[in-house]
């Protein structure tokens, strides 16, 4: 089932110092997702910079969208030398994919589902204030962004999505006395037994 991600860069906050000769930072922020990038204006000499940016879309098939994390690069841009990174922010689509989880993520994020019957499509909407990470700097400061994921419900009658699903191991357990030679009685004689349990 196609889906589309939008997102919209609105701000970040508490940016570090990059251009050491003016104290400021020319920040911008890169957003990828499989193969496709996108890269917002610079917003020169801010430490709070605002983009406003215009909604960058990323046409997806719903096994990437439970596979592939939406990357957030923020960057520091120069003239004169490479662009300097200020840090990350990797976020994981399947809170948009799954129905019932909204108090789990409530500090973090503002989640909305709404379901469009007449356009046949099915979104969800996340929005909020993200850290953005460094590895060797910790949390450099944070970006406030919007995304949307919307799934097309009717695209194909005969495919069902898998977007939802979650699956769970078994662990089945048995003792020494019921162990065989043959690795199939084994199996039934714990599962006939009834000692295995969900993970």
């Amino acid at each position: 089932m196609p889906g589309k991600i939008k997102v919209k860069v609105l701000a970040g906050r508490n940016l570090p110092v990059m251009d050491r000769s003016g104290d400021t930072t020319d920040a911008y922020v890169e957003l990828k997702f499989g193969n496709v990038t996108y890269k917002t204006d610079v917003c020169r000499k801010s430490l709070n910079p605002q983009w406003n940016s215009e909604w960058y879309k990323f046409e997806v098939d719903d096994a990437e969208l439970q596979d592939e994390p939406l990357q957030i690069r923020l960057m520091d841009h120069d003239t004169y030398s490479a662009n300097d990174a200020i840090g990350k922010v990797y976020i994981n689509l399947n809170p948009l994919l799954l129905p019932g989880i909204t108090p789990l993520i409530k500090n973090v994020w503002t989640l909305e589902a709404a379901l469009n019957s007449s356009a046949g499509s099915q979104g969800s909407v996340m929005t909020g204030w993200l850290p953005v990470y460094d590895t060797m700097h910790g949390i450099r400061g944070e970006v406030n962004i919007i995304v949307k994921v919307e799934l097309f419900l009717d695209f194909n009658k005969f495919r069902q999505s898998s977007c939802g699903g979650i699956f769970s191991a078994i662990l089945l357990i048995g003792s020494a006395k019921d162990i065989h030679s043959d690795k199939t009685s084994v199996l039934a004689t714990i599962l006939a037994k009834k000692q295995y349990c969900y993970i």
